[in-house]
């Protein structure tokens, strides 16, 4: 190497632009540890040399070591920004995050958020999204997922944004998205089960189903080769196991406006989906038991569990759902994977539901016992609204300065919870936080029958908002 024979500078800052050169060539040559080895040193005692930072960034980077390439490169970032180096720094960032989407997805979706400022790129965004939907954020997953589907229609893309928009409710507007993504016959199987599942809780079950028979051959064929998992195929395979299931606003509330008016609480229509949850149990019930050829332990879990979640949100007394969550409470400890996440989502969901009926009675015991059991659930969803109901019981049970802190922290999510924050500061006596409240609550569009007299009683007195 003519740079070799030239010979090193007698100290790194007589001729920095000698070590990027020979950084850059051994790169060129496939030596990135060679790069690393001769250059971290040399990066040390030249502290303001951008360009050597971007070729040990790279070389770090080849070298799979990307947290010390972010660290190099937003150094380099710092002393001069580059094209290449903001390239190089978001593919570290992006490194480093996909790293931690499993472990710490508010931590990998800071650094995604921080490469998309940078140079967003479509795995970039689909990552971000998946970080975002494991922080229970699917609107804002569903902004990013719809720009990375337009540059990269991939299966696994297609997925997550049809996840995304499930979980927000759009469920019109996921199936096309879940049917572009099953195109792939390696995804198929994974995406017949969201599909399914976001069906089951929110749509239409026979689309679900319908989604699940198309890949039934596929799943066969995926039985292991000594028979393990090759008995008989479920012909008609109803029940459906995803790592989640869709939450939309069916477990928003425990209590809404004043708690001693429980029909309020009851107010949103649940006729037509425990009218869908019917018609599924009864196909649900048919493949429970058997041995269907589809990833385990969703095999022989998911119809077990699914069945205990529909029975448990279309049940109208407590006893009923207390024998769902009993039979869902059962599973707990023998699933993992998908079938777990499933499970405990459903647990959540199904103790929530449970819990705003119990509300709407009158019945506060209940209420206590079944968010108690929300709370417990291992999910990922719904943890503001457990806060919620939590709180609704403090408010309930005279704990109105606790109630009034949790309220406050979850309003932002839940607007709701400004109904029940107005309450509070009225037990509080201070009626101009009430009114202010309660104002959020219906500049946020909250749907509670005495809201506008509350509201206009509280106006002829204090006046009208400025």
């Amino acid at each position: 190497m003519a740079l070799e024979q030239i010979g090193a500078p007698a100290t790194a800052a007589v001729d920095p632009d000698w070590w990027t050169e020979l950084g850059e060539t051994l790169l060129a040559k496939g030596e990135a540890p060679a790069v690393v080895t001769r250059l971290t040193p040399v990066a040390a005692q030249l502290p303001t040399a951008g360009p050597i930072r971007v070729v040990l960034g790279a070389a770090q980077l080849a070298t799979q070591q990307p947290e010390l390439a972010m660290t190099t490169l937003v150094e380099a970032e710092t002393i001069a920004s580059t094209p290449r180096g903001r390239k190089l720094l978001v593919e570290a960032l992006g490194a480093v995050a996909a790293d931690k989407l499993a472990t710490d997805p508010a931590e990998a979706e800071t650094l995604l958020a921080r490469a998309d400022a940078i140079e967003g790129n479509p795995t970039i965004w689909r990552n971000l999204g998946a970080a975002r939907l494991a922080l229970d954020r699917p609107a804002d997953a569903a902004l990013v997922l719809d720009r990375a589907i337009k540059v990269d229609p991939s299966p696994v893309t297609l997925l997550l944004a049809a996840r995304a928009k499930a979980l927000t409710g759009e469920v019109i507007e996921a199936r096309p998205l879940y049917e572009r993504a099953m195109t792939a016959p390696e995804r198929a199987i994974e995406v017949s089960i969201d599909w399914a599942a976001s069906e089951l809780a929110t749509g239409d079950p026979a689309l679900g189903v319908a989604a699940l028979e198309k890949t039934a051959p596929l799943a066969k064929g995926n039985a292991t080769q000594d028979g393990t998992r090759s008995g008989a195929p479920c012909r008609r395979r109803r029940g459906a196991a995803g790592e989640r299931q869709p939450r939309g606003r069916s477990a928003r509330a425990v209590g809404q406006g004043r708690p001693d008016v429980g029909r309020e609480v009851r107010s949103r229509a649940r006729g037509g989906r425990r009218r869908r949850g019917r018609s599924a149990l009864s196909a649900l019930r048919a493949i429970s038991g058997q041995a269907c050829p589809f990833p385990p332990p969703a095999d022989t879990q998911a119809a077990a569990i699914l069945i205990a979640f529909t029975e448990g949100l279309t049940a109208r007394n407590p006893q009923r759902q207390t024998r769902a969550l009993d039979r869902l409470t059962a599973l707990v400890g023998k699933s993992s994977g998908p079938a777990a996440a499933l499970l405990s989502t459903s647990l959540r969901v199904v103790a929530l539901e449970a819990a705003r009926d119990a509300a709407g009675s009158g019945r506060v015991a209940l209420v206590r016992k079944f968010l108690h059991i929300a709370r417990a659930a291992n999910a990922r969803v719904g943890t503001d609204d457990v806060a919620h109901g939590l709180a609704v019981l403090d408010l309930l049970e005279g704990r109105t300065d606790v109630a009034i802190v949790a309220l406050d922290k979850v309003s932002a999510k839940i607007p709701e919870a400004y109904v029940n924050l107005g309450i509070a500061f009225e037990k509080k006596g201070d009626p101009l936080r009430a009114l202010d409240a309660w104002r959020k609550a219906r500049k946020a569009g909250v749907r509670f029958a005495p809201l506008a007299d509350w509201i206009e009683s509280k106006e002829r007195i204090y006046g009208a908002a400025p």
